[in-house]
């Protein structure tokens, strides 16, 4: 074996620098000192061998496997405890009897550590037996090595079961999450089927009071038609007995009104958008030819409740494309009459609103038709004539035997002495409440008068005048 001055020259002549030559310097002590202790167990070997009194060249103190050398004797021992005895496992004795095997003599050596680890790694060994021999080979003490084993086993269970904990909590949350949403969906449902439920029942409820208005405003509708018969027919008995020049006259203006109403209308741009308009949403809609001469005032029936007066009127100028000069609507607003500025828009109002569905939502089809003066004051006075209309109208409604002359008053009688004998005058009977006032059909009866041209009386309650 080469001295250390010899070791030093060798690796001097390598050309190695100084940490280089100390490394191999440290490595090739240490190859020399596992020489000399494996000398030193040989030795230890061949006397055990001679006091037993065996033959030393017969056994070797290594085992080489795969070409490393291993602690023969220790190799052995694991063996025997393996091998026909228990279940085949080194145990925590088994590991502690290996153990004070190799710590006779001077200590364990590279090789007995080796070899310990090639146990560990070869054979099957119990975890008691396992901590023991990993422990011994740390440096450490086995108890205390169990008892940090045994605690991070209880750290680790008790983190799994913590995990597990958590995981069954996150689970639950998430499951309560998931009821949650199912239980708000539910009731979002249930409102949505409530509204939709309470907005059906409105709707019926809307819809079968504008049925009954419908039907009251048909009623008002009927009686107002009649009205306006009774006045058309007092109109012609009037027009009947006029004298020529009344009939010239009257001739002639039937004539321009029928002149006017064969010349079509030139609406302007905004009447026609509107009559486009309204056409496109009701193709179906016919306008008939006009029942009454041109004129500026407009009757407007078949309204159906519920709206507005603003929405009406706002309607009405819409179609007819200008202001309204006067407007009037009944109490229960079935009918109304319009008058405009213009002949020309109130014949574009009834080109565009006859037979119109309006409302749009639950409404009738309007009927609209050209309207006298007188018409519109009947309406206006609650059914009543004033002024000169009524005069009209009861001078055209006479018969033609009370306008002729009435005969001459007979003479009185003379008596024999020849004084003229009076006449006995009958005597005056008390006029009723029928014949003082006018009447309702209805009962309890309401009695009334017409209001006077000199002390005109606007009552809300006998319609709306705009």
């Amino acid at each position: 074996m080469p001295t250390v001055k010899e070791l030093q020259e060798q690796l001097r002549a390598k050309g190695l620098d100084t940490k280089g030559r100390k490394a191999e310097l440290e490595k090739r002590l240490a190859e020399a000192a596992e020489e000399k202790v494996e000398e030193k167990a040989e030795e230890k070997v061949e006397e055990k061998a001679k006091e037993k009194g065996e033959n030393p060249a017969a056994g070797s103190y290594y085992k080489q496997i795969d070409g490393v050398k291993y602690d023969k004797g220790l190799l052995e021992l694991a063996d025997a405890m393996t091998t026909g005895k228990g279940d085949g496992r080194i145990s925590k004795a088994d590991a502690d009897k290996l153990w004070e095997d190799a710590l006779d003599g001077t200590g364990v050596t590279d090789c007995e550590s080796r070899t310990i680890q090639y146990v560990l790694d070869k054979y099957n060994c119990t975890d008691a037996g396992r901590l023991v021999l990993e422990a011994r080979l740390r440096g450490e003490d086995p108890a205390k090595a169990e008892a940090e084993a045994k605690k991070a086993a209880a750290e680790k269970e008790a983190a799994a079961k913590e995990a597990k904990e958590k995981e069954a909590k996150a689970k639950e949350a998430k499951e309560k999450e998931a009821k949650a949403k199912e239980t708000k969906a539910k009731a979002a449902a249930a409102a949505k089927a409530a509204e939709e439920a309470k907005a059906a029942k409105e709707a019926k409820a809307a819809k079968e009071q504008a049925e009954k208005e419908t039907g009251a405003g048909d009623e008002e509708v009927d009686y107002e038609e009649e009205e306006e018969d009774k006045a058309e027919s007092a109109v012609g008995k009037r027009k009947a007995d006029a004298d020529d020049s009344t009939k010239d006259s009257q001739g002639e203006s039937n004539k321009r009104a029928r002149h006017e109403r064969s010349e079509p209308q030139k609406p302007s741009p905004k009447q026609s958008d509107s009559r486009i308009t309204n056409r496109a949403m009701d193709n179906q809609r016919r306008v008939p030819p006009a029942r009454n001469p041109l004129s500026k005032i407009v009757f407007v029936r078949n309204f159906v409740r519920p709206f507005t007066i603003p929405a009406a009127k706002a309607m009405l100028e819409e179609q007819a494309g200008g202001p309204l000069a006067n407007f009037w609507m009944d109490p229960v607003r079935s009918k109304c009459y319009a008058t405009f500025e213009t002949k020309e828009h109130a014949a574009a109002l009834r080109e565009n609103v006859f037979d119109m569905v309006w409302p749009a939502v639950g409404g009738k089809r309007l009927v609209a038709e050209f309207a006298s003066e007188d018409e519109a004051s009947i309406a206006m006075n609650g059914g009543a004539l004033t002024g000169a209309t009524q005069r009209r109208k009861e001078e055209a409604a006479r018969p033609k035997s009370e306008k002729k002359e009435e005969p001459e008053k007979a003479k009185p009688k003379r008596e024999r002495d020849g004084k003229i004998k009076k006449e006995e005058e009958p005597k005056k009977k008390p006029k009723t409440l029928d014949e003082l006032f006018r009447s309702t059909k209805a009962e309890p009866r309401i009695y009334w008068l017409p209001a006077s041209v000199e002390s005109p009386v606007k009552a809300s309650d006998q319609g709306e005048e705009v």
